[in-house]
């Protein structure tokens, strides 16, 4: 059985946030074969148990830091996962784990609000670029743009658009 990890560390976010959500509460009963696994912050762990169909692990590290980089890596490797999929770009670069990443735009680069803003930007998409096995987009213009301004090869792109509930 593989076990795929799911970071919803976003899960209370508004877009992105509502991406993992639904997830979670879809494919599970897509890949009956699988086991997925919710890496959750505290206030979404008990509301991810309830579901049923998922394991759920608490994560504690604060987003946008080293710490939560090292915490998901070592998550990854105790639970032994087969896939992490991280549902924004910044991917855990410690994680010795295949990793899928969503981009769902650019912004950071395009209209940053700091120069560290897009800094920390082309930090953590060169990671995507470096680590993902895949990054799923919802958009054709999101996916040139991952080639154009992130340099991440075409091939290595999917799109796939957000669907509706």
């Amino acid at each position: 059985m593989r076990r795929i990890g799911i970071d919803a560390r976003k899960l209370d976010d508004g877009g992105i946030g509502r991406y993992v959500r639904e997830l979670l509460r879809r494919l599970p009963a897509l890949a009956r074969d699988t086991t997925f696994v919710a890496l959750a912050r505290p206030s979404g762990v008990e509301r991810l148990r309830a579901q049923g169909d998922l394991e759920v692990v608490e994560v504690r590290a604060r987003g946008y830091s080293l710490a939560e980089h090292v915490e998901l890596a070592r998550v990854a490797a105790e639970r032994r996962l087969d896939l992490l999929h991280v549902p924004h770009y910044v991917v855990p670069g410690m994680a010795r784990v295949p990793l899928v990443a969503t981009v769902h735009d650019l912004i950071h680069l395009r209209v940053p609000r700091t120069p560290l803003h897009a800094v920390y930007a082309r930090v953590m998409l060169g990671l995507v670029r470096r680590r993902a096995r895949l990054v799923l987009t919802p958009s054709h213009a999101v996916a040139r743009d991952l080639e154009t301004l992130a340099g991440i090869a075409r091939e290595r792109v999917a799109v796939v658009p957000n669907g509706v509930d």
